[in-house]
């Protein structure tokens, strides 16, 4: 007899098994969130180059790394920039145009490179102490990471912090699909595929990044709606 059949025999799909999916696919729900959210805050807002002999925008200073006296795009750099927008990004928190543009792309490939590495370690963790410590270590990593890095003051800091960021979203996919599986008869196992709670994740995110237009309070809100799904432990 395999342990399917005596899930079977013990009942198959019960409020046990409900319990499990439900409490187990709400971590997935910020996930989706979180690794969606350099498209809002890494967002490039319009801005202006202000020149050596003006303070003002001028014509052909939008999104003009380089203008003249006359407000004319040329080969001399600007003095500084002036965003045009109430939201705050990454972007205009810490200047990132011009010679630093190359700093939004590079901090999404670190968030990558954070996320494989926690795959590939929460993959050992999980064959090795469980699945259940494992993912729920990855789930409080990635609620603390997300409230760090809403007080992070430099743009390193935030690259930083964005790269354990993803290490815990790669840590939570990696476990939370085949953890509800280990309690469900085969029949019942499709039902963790299907259940949206990567897409609501994404939703909500969509609806909060268009009422939230500082991306610190995106990121304090992933980290208290991260904090629920701690309780099932």
């Amino acid at each position: 007899m395999t342990i399917e059949d005596i899930l079977s025999e013990t009942g198959g799909f019960g409020r046990f098994q409900l319990f499990v999916v439900l409490g187990v696919g709400l971590t997935r729900f910020t996930i989706g969130w979180s690794i969606l959210q350099m498209t809002y805050v890494g967002t490039v807002p319009d801005w202006h180059c202000l020149g050596p002999n003006f303070t003002q925008p001028q014509n052909g200073s939008l999104q003009a790394c380089s203008v003249n006296s006359l407000g004319i795009s040329s080969g001399v750099k600007c003095d500084s920039y002036r965003f045009v927008s109430s939201s705050l990004t990454i972007i205009n928190e810490w200047t990132l145009i011009c010679d630093l543009s190359w700093v939004k792309p590079a901090v999404v490939s670190i968030q990558m490179a954070g996320l494989l590495l926690g795959a590939l370690l929460a993959g050992q963790l999980g064959d090795s102490i469980g699945r259940k410590k494992t993912l729920y270590a990855f789930v409080l990593e990635h609620a603390v990471l997300n409230f760090i890095t809403a007080f992070s003051v430099s743009w390193q800091m935030f690259a930083v912090c964005r790269f354990f960021i993803g290490f815990g979203i790669g840590g939570v996919l990696v476990c939370s699909f085949p953890f509800p599986l280990e309690f469900l008869p085969l029949k019942w196992r499709p039902l963790v595929s299907v259940v949206p709670f990567w897409s609501v994740g994404v939703c909500v995110f969509a609806l909060a990044s268009s009422l939230m237009e500082n991306w610190s309070h995106l990121h304090i809100t992933c980290a208290v709606l991260s904090l629920p799904g701690l309780f099932l432990y």
